[in-house]
C-alpha cells in the first residue's frame, strides 16, 4: 500500500521536477499516516533522486525545511519525519549539517523538550550505530542549549556581557 501511495501521489503532480518529487515524498514522511514499510521505500526513493540529481541537493534541503511538521502536529507525523531524515543523512554524508541544525531548530521553535531516551524508545525504523550516534549527538546539541538558556538565565543582567 505505501509504494503506491506514494507514485499515484507522484503521478498525480503535474510537474515532474526533482523538487516536486522530494516535496511529494517528504510531505508523505510528515504526513503521520506511513507505515514503517512506506517510510523505509520514501528514504529509498529521496535517496535515489539524490544520487540521480545530485544538483538537486538545495531542493532537497529547502523542502526539507519547508516540508517540516507543524508544530499542532501529533508527535508521531515529528518522530517519523525526523527518521526519514537520519536514515537520509546516513546515505548522503553531505546533508548531515543541515539536517542536524533543522532539527534542532525546529525543536527549539516548537518549544519541544526532546530527551536522549525519548528519542532513542520512540524509533520506528530499526537503529544503526551511525544513526543512534546522530540521535545521540542531537539530544547532546539540545541539552546544551536548555543548560545554557538556563545558566544564562541565572545571571544578574548586569553581569552578561
Amino acid at each position: 500500500r505505501g509504494l503506491s501511495t506514494i507514485l499515484s501521489s507522484l503521478a498525480s503532480h503535474k510537474s515532474t521536477t526533482v523538487g516536486r518529487g522530494f516535496a511529494t515524498l517528504l510531505r508523505l514522511a510528515a504526513s503521520g499516516e506511513a507505515s514503517v514499510e512506506a517510510l523505509e521505500v520514501i528514504v529509498d526513493s529521496l535517496s535515489a533522486l539524490l544520487t540521480l540529481c545530485p544538483q538537486g541537493i538545495k531542493e532537497l534541503c529547502r523542502e526539507m525545511k519547508h516540508q517540516y511538521p507543524w508544530s499542532g502536529k501529533p508527535v508521531e507525523c515529528h518522530t517519523a519525519y525526523v527518521e526519514v531524515l537520519l536514515v537520509l543523512t546516513e546515505r548522503h554524508d553531505l546533508l548531515e549539517a543541515h539536517v542536524l541544525e533543522l532539527i534542532v531548530r525546529r525543536a527549539l521553535e516548537i518549544d519541544t523538550m526532546i530527551g536522549a531516551n525519548d528519542i532513542m524508545q520512540s524509533s520506528m525504523l530499526p537503529a544503526t550505530n551511525i544513526q543512534l550516534d546522530v540521535k545521540s549527538q542531537i539530544c547532546q546539541e539540545v541539552e546544551n542549549l536548555f543548560e545554557l538558556e538556563e545558566e544564562t538565565s541565572q545571571v544578574p543582567p548586569e553581569q552578561l556581557p
